[in-house]
Order: structure tokens, then C-alpha cells, then sequence
């Protein structure tokens, strides 16, 4: 609203407060002129200027009218992008003002220069209004009034307030680095392989085939989290609540930690109270070797045993050279490479039947077998065994290639059958026919 000054004579003053009062407009200042006028200052609606140009136009002498136009203050300094830290402490409230998505960084250490994290190096009590803490304030809290130590003690410590969106987009962040833990730190303990980060989920039958993508993004973890509806805890680090969900994941999925691999080096004279303490602790020792005064096992423990294992090297005898170390080869030690479909069919078949221990009792004979079995066959000196099959493979091709051929899927369903397998040339004389309808009835 602007603000209006008219200069007019003493006898003009009453009818300009008369039709000040008639607009609604506020009288704020009279004063006097040596050259017996006066000067009125008022405050008016920009739409009455006219009413009231033509009042001092028609009954003023000497007469100007003017507008002022009222502007903010220049000395202010605007903050944009603004994430606010705020802390309240010892009966008093700190706030500082701190860019976006830098906070996390500096309480992650991603962020070390204090300049890149604030927008400003004041210690508020209201950002907002631009209110400064004092630094009484800050020695009574804080113990000194030393700008940046204080707000490092804030960033560390306050309350940070995010939007809706950032705070959906670290929840995201944060559950998905969870999952990946536990796919570092875990595998299934039927393969002793490690589950995917990235799975492939079927969609629905509804959708249509263009968006079978969208629905690739996504681990087999993170479908167990959603499903026993795992809550955040924002004030945690992501090891530690990842240890908590593989606790909750094993009541609801084949999941275990990996196995450390580790090569204890102890004297000779301690080899066997070591290997008792092994045994104890359920480890797996996969070699042993040594000198006359050295002893070293490469053995598999449980990631919990390490610190008792490590107390238990260090502290059960004296160390002299070095004898006595404890040195990680594997922090998680599960199966690489390809795996044929068909051992993991032959590993299948053979839980089902330890399981049920005797074939269904409607299941149709195969034909009859030739006299000759794998069993009665001479085992090959060297190369690959196959042990459905029996013999060996001395070359790696025809070695993988056995694994696809008709004569060691045929040997898989007699396994599972419980019954003898039959070697190459007995599976030889059968005919195509018979094959054929052997694996009819199995199916």
C-alpha cells in the first residue's frame, strides 16, 4: 500500500482529515512548514489516489502529491535449496542451514569439507527468520562458541527435515543396499550358492508382454522383505539391520551365512587341542599341511566363530616366529560357475527320494535291461568320473557333453528309481522305441 504525502494550507487540513477518514486511509504524519503550510503523510489504498488528487487539485494553494513505493530491505540473504539440521539441547534449539542430500553424505564421511554442507556459516536459533543463536547460548550447550564445531555437532547430531520425496527416495536407497548385504553375507544352503541382486518376477497374467520389464527389476530378497513386511529403521546403519533380516528371512526361505574360509597356522606341539576346538565350533577343515614345527589348516567356520577362533590363536600358547596366525582367505566362500541342469536334477531326484524312500507304487516299469551294467563295468584309471554313469571322461568337451546325452538322462531316471544304471554299450541296444517309452512312463 503506498504512502501519500499532500502540502496544503491550515484551513484545507480538516476537509482532507474528513475525506481520509471517508476512504478508510490512515493519517501517520503532520508537520509543519516554514512557509505556513502543512505537510500531511498518509497511508491509502492505491485505487483512492484519485479521489484524493482531486481533493488537494480542488482546495489546496500550494499542492503535490506523491507516491512512495515501499521495498524491501537489500541486506537480506535469500536461501534456496535448503535442507534445515535442528537440534534442541540443554533448553535451547540450534538450526543450521545445510544443502540437500548433502547431510547424508557427511554423516556417511562421503562428505569431508564442512563449505560444500552449509549454505551458511551461522549457528540459528530459526532459519526461517533469520534469528542467530548467541554464543552465550552456545558455551552454555555446547562448551565453546566456535561456529563450525557446533554445527558439525548438529549435522551429527540433530534432526534432519526432508520432503516426502527425498524421504521415499532414501527409504528406497536404503532397502535396496540392505538386500544387497545379504546377498553378499548369505546363500542357499540346498546349493551353497548365492542368491541374485536382481531377479526376474513373472507379472500378472493380465499384463501384456511389452511390460514384462518392469517387472525384472527386483531381487528375490527384497520380494522376502516386502512379503514379512520388514520396517526401516532410519537411525541404523544398513550392516546392522541386514544382520537382523537375515534372522527374520530364515523362517521363510532356505538362507544361511556363508561360510568363512579361513588358514589357521599353529605349532605342531597344538595341532590337537587346535583341530578339537575346530571341531567344536562346527568347522569343516578342507586341508592340512605343514612342517615339523608348523601346522596350517585351511578350514571353513561360521562367520560368529571368528573373534572366539582369533582369541583362541592368539592366546592359547606363545607365539614365537609367528607361529600362531589367523589369516581370512574367504569372507564368504559359496559354489561358482555353471551348473548342468541335469545334476541339479540328479541332486533333486535324490532328496525326493531319501524323502519318500520308496518309488510311488502306480509307476510303470521301464523295459527289460540288458544283462551288463555300469556296475559290472571296469572303472576308467583317469579323467572325469561321472557318478551316475560310472567310468570316466578324459577330455573336458566330451566330459560336458556327456551330461547332455540321452544315455546319462536315462541313467538319472533309473537312479531315481532306485535301480542299477546301465553303461554305454547295454544302453546302446536299446532302441529308440524303447527309450522312448521309457521316459513316457517316468513322466
Amino acid at each position: 500500500m503506498p504512502i501519500t504525502r499532500a502540502m496544503m494550507k491550515y484551513s484545507d487540513v480538516r476537509l482532507l482529515q474528513s475525506t481520509l477518514k471517508a476512504l478508510d486511509a490512515a493519517m501517520l504524519e503532520q508537520e509543519d512548514c516554514a512557509n505556513g503550510s502543512l505537510r500531511c503523510t498518509s497511508l491509502i489504498e492505491p485505487g483512492k489516489l484519485l479521489v484524493v488528487n482531486a481533493f488537494v487539485q480542488e482546495h489546496a494553494a500550494r499542492r503535490w502529491l506523491r507516491s512512495i513505493q515501499v521495498e524491501q530491505p537489500k541486506g537480506q540473504k535469500r536461501l534456496t535449496n535448503v535442507a534445515i539440521v535442528r537440534l534442541k539441547k540443554g533448553g535451547c534449539r540450534f538450526e543450521v542451514a545445510c544443502y540437500k542430500n548433502k547431510v547424508v553424505n557427511w554423516r556417511n564421511r562421503v562428505e569431508t569439507q564442512l563449505d560444500e554442507v552449509l549454505q551458511s556459516h551461522d549457528v540459528f536459533v530459526n532459519v526461517s527468520k533469520g534469528k542467530r543463536a548467541t554464543a552465550d547460548d552456545m558455551r552454555k550447550v555446547f562448551g565453546t562458541d566456535d561456529v563450525d564445531e557446533v554445527a558439525k555437532l548438529i549435522i551429527d547430531q540433530g534432526e534432519l527435515q526432508v520432503s516426502d520425496g527425498e524421504r521415499a527416495a532414501f527409504n528406497q536407497s536404503l532397502f535396496q543396499e540392505i538386500a544387497t548385504i545379504v546377498v553378499e553375507k548369505c546363500v542357499n544352503p540346498e546349493s551353497n550358492r548365492p542368491y541374485p541382486v536382481r531377479g526376474i518376477i513373472p507379472p500378472p497374467m493380465e499384463s501384456p508382454l511389452d511390460d514384462v520389464s518392469l517387472h525384472t527389476q527386483f531381487s528375490v530378497i527384497e520380494r522376502v522383505m516386502k512379503e514379512i513386511h520388514y520396517s526401516l529403521i532410519p537411525n541404523r546403519s544398513a550392516k546392522q539391520q541386514a544382520l537382523d533380516v537375515i534372522g527374520k528371512l530364515q523362517d521363510h526361505m532356505p538362507i544361511t551365512r556363508a561360510k568363512m574360509k579361513v588358514q589357521v597356522s599353529v605349532p605342531a606341539k597344538d595341532g590337537k587341542s587346535t583341530k578339537k576346538y575346530l571341531e567344536q565350533h562346527n568347522a569343516t577343515v578342507l586341508d592340512q599341511k605343514g612342517t615339523s614345527d608348523t601346522l596350517r589348516l585351511i578350514c571353513l567356520i561360521d562367520p560368529g566363530a571368528y573373534r572366539g577362533l582369533d582369541a583362541f590363536v592368539a592366546n592359547n600358547g606363545d607365539n614365537i616366529d609367528g607361529a600362531r596366525s589367523l589369516e581370512v582367505l574367504e569372507l564368504s566362500c559359496h559354489e561358482e560357475g555353471e551348473h548342468s541342469i541335469d545334476a541339479e536334477i540328479s541332486k533333486k531326484t535324490e532328496r525326493f527320494g531319501m524323502a519318500t524312500g520308496t518309488p510311488p507304487s502306480h509307476t510303470v516299469l521301464p523295459p527289460p535291461l540288458p544283462a551288463a551294467t555300469a556296475s559290472n563295468a571296469p572303472a576308467a584309471s583317469a579323467g572325469r568320473p561321472c557318478s551316475t554313469c560310472g567310468g570316466a571322461f578324459t577330455d573336458t568337451a566330451v566330459y560336458r557333453e556327456h551330461f547332455r546325452s540321452e544315455w546319462h538322462r536315462y541313467n538319472l531316471k533309473l537312479k531315481a528309481k532306485k535301480r542299477p544304471s546301465i553303461d554305454q554299450a547295454a544302453f546302446d541296444q536299446l532302441s529308440a522305441h524303447d527309450v522312448q517309452r521309457f521316459f513316457e512312463t517316468l513322466d
